[in-house]
């Protein structure tokens, strides 16, 4: 079984009557807007307390009375123990009537409760946490019927289990728009009535002597004293009673420190928010860029194909020149040694093999060149060995041969 607790804020009076023995409130107790626990209430929950109010009438309104008389005003809570399952509260007053109201916070519960003036150190607190806007009550509601928005929020709808079991004084709202709208308070009693309601307060002095045995009757005195809002101290369950002047100074200052520490929090969120924003901004550039990188993948690839294939041609064109000049100079582009320094374009080894190559062939030309002369020489001795012996043959009258010859 889960229970959710829920926070109303504070009220404002509208009237006041004498002669009532309660004090009279008229709360605004939620409504459907989604409250700040992440948590809403549907309209058909609403729908079925206000068709169902028998079951509701006197519906417990709670609070932290230890604190209450201790004058600590600024930290009430429903002090619900998960452990146990118990709430260290007591019930101050109860609920006798609803309403549905529908305005622009859209459709709320709207609950009369009384408060017994019989306890008037409850009543002044109550009466004390309206004057400072303090007054806020939280809504306790049982139901083992629970189910989820996708943005994690609860929702409470009618249900066979679901019900409200209870309301507490707290210090800490939820719902900004449950506020109360009257308070009716007697605050203008006659003498008579003020001294049988201080006999009154007197027999709950004695009555709480009776059962902590810690009061004496000098203290019940100091404290019947307190409540008429004198200046001398007492004890409540042996911790020190705040006067009222005590009580407001303490919840200023714990106002200022909370005021100081949701300013803090803002400054934090806002700081939290830009960094969000500026992630988020660099994210979308991130993700525009990769579509970017996506859409352009497709026409690297072919450009560098493109270029990987005019390298490659570019490659074999160098190549075939250099197979073509080594070939002129001279070289086997056939041997292995310098077809492989072609193809791995070693100019350096083809050039050195060329120069090689022309010395070699230079001294072949030169050596021809000199065979030749030689050849020519020898021909050219036996051209004159053959005149000088055809000269020698010539007799004194062959004169006429000779110089046809000559």
């Amino acid at each position: 079984m889960k229970k959710f607790l829920f926070t109303a804020s504070s009220f404002s009076v509208l009237g006041e009557e004498t002669s009532n023995p309660y004090l009279s409130v008229v709360f605004r107790m939620f409504s459907t807007m989604k409250n700040r626990n992440s948590g809403v209430v549907t309209e058909a929950f609403i729908d079925d307390i206000i068709a169902n109010a028998e079951r509701y009438v006197c519906l417990p309104l709670y609070a932290d009375v230890n604190k209450i008389k201790c004058g600590d005003l600024s930290s009430l809570g429903h002090n619900y123990d998960p452990e146990t399952g118990k709430f260290d509260t007591e019930e101050i007053g109860s609920f006798l009537s609803f309403e549905k109201l529908t305005d622009e916070f859209g459709v709320s519960l709207m609950g009369t409760a009384r408060i017994p003036k019989r306890n008037a150190t409850i009543c002044d607190a109550i009466k004390f946490l309206w004057a400072n806007n303090r007054l806020c009550v939280s809504f306790e509601i049982e139901t083992p019927d629970v189910s989820y928005l996708d943005d994690g929020t609860y929702v409470i709808d009618h249900s066979e289990g679901n019900k409200l079991i209870g309301m507490t004084v707290v210090s800490v709202p939820a719902y900004d728009e449950a506020v109360a709208l009257t308070l009716v308070a007697e605050d203008n009693a006659t003498k008579e009535e003020k001294k049988d309601d201080q006999t009154e307060r007197n027999e709950e002095v004695q009555e709480d002597d009776h059962h902590d045995n810690d009061l004496n009757e000098d203290e019940a005195d100091r404290q019947i004293d307190n409540e008429d809002h004198d200046d001398g101290d007492d004890e409540v369950d042996g911790e020190k009673k705040m006067t009222l002047e005590e009580a407001m100074a303490r919840i200023a200052e714990l106002e200022n420190q909370i005021n100081a520490g949701t300013q803090d929090v803002a400054n934090k969120v806002a700081e939290l928010e830009a960094y969000q924003n500026e992630v988020a901004q660099k994210t979308a550039e991130i993700e525009s860029l990769q579509t970017q990188i996506a859409e352009l993948t497709p026409y690297k690839e072919k450009v560098e194909a493109a270029e990987a294939e005019a390298a490659r041609v570019a490659l074999e064109n160098k190549i075939n020149e250099l197979k073509t000049y080594a070939s002129a100079h001279g070289l086997n582009v056939e041997d292995e040694t310098i077809a492989q320094a072609i193809n791995d374009m070693n100019y350096e080894f083809v050039v050195a093999e060329m120069m090689k190559a022309e010395a070699a062939q230079k001294e072949a030309d030169e050596a021809a060149h000199k065979n030749a002369e030689a050849e020519q020489k020898d021909d050219e001795s036996k051209d004159d060995d053959s005149f000088t012996m055809y000269y020698a043959s010539m007799t004194v009258g062959d004169t006429n041969g000779l110089y046809d010859r000559v």
